[in-house]
């Protein structure tokens, strides 16, 4: 599961590069931003 690699390395660690935040879908698919 790619999904699951991905999570551990931008969703815990970086989360929202704009508001700094981990949210769940950030967290789910290794975004890199929020919607806001």
């Amino acid at each position: 599961m790619k999904i699951k690699e991905r999570q551990r390395k931008y969703g815990r660690v970086d989360g929202c590069v704009r508001c700094g935040r981990k949210r769940g879908i950030i967290r789910k698919y290794g975004m890199h931003l929020c919607r806001q």
